[in-house]
């Protein structure tokens, strides 16, 4: 067996997002299209506060990014590296709240982006001969950080050599 000229790869999975000193958790879904070392790849992420009510006074992240990235790749037999950049759409919202505060608008600070970005990706795929395996992801965007472990399908890049 050796690497094919195409691939293609779905990734979903959970993980963290950091921006402004809150963290957050993150969800993650990717597509991405390899030819040869080119890669072409469609990622939508989102992350926030898990808390269980989402009182007032305590400190809070709502980010997420909509975005596609061109990149270079290295594709083995089970095993793909690529980084990416690309343009997105992004929306990010942190807030650090006075815990002293009579009320919600006295909130020491607020970090509030939304627009085009660029982000950077980073991931490392594991992938098995039956077409399931796992992944990390990074990416860095305007201020989030985020991360994740995935599950990943698709065409492992094998073809059949010819003698």
């Amino acid at each position: 067996m050796t690497v094919s000229k195409f691939g293609s790869y779905i990734s979903i999975g959970l993980g963290g997002a950091s921006a402004k000193g809150e963290v957050g958790l993150n969800k993650l879904a990717s597509y991405s299209f390899a030819f040869k070392s080119h890669l072409l790849s469609l990622t939508a992420m989102s992350a926030g506060t898990f808390n269980f009510g989402g009182e007032d006074r305590q400190p809070s992240i709502f980010t997420s990014y909509y975005g596609i990235l061109i990149g270079e790749s290295i594709r083995m037999e089970n095993l793909f590296f690529s980084i990416s950049t690309g343009v997105s759409h992004t929306d990010t919202s942190v807030k650090h709240p006075n815990p002293n505060a009579t009320s919600s608008s006295n909130e020491l600070s607020r970090y509030s982006k939304y627009g085009i970005s660029y982000p950077i990706e980073l991931k490392l795929f594991y992938v098995a001969r039956n077409g399931v395996g796992f992944g990390l992801h990074a990416s860095k965007n305007f201020a989030p950080f985020y991360w994740g472990i995935s599950i990943v399908f698709g065409k492992w890049n094998k073809s059949r050599v010819k003698n």
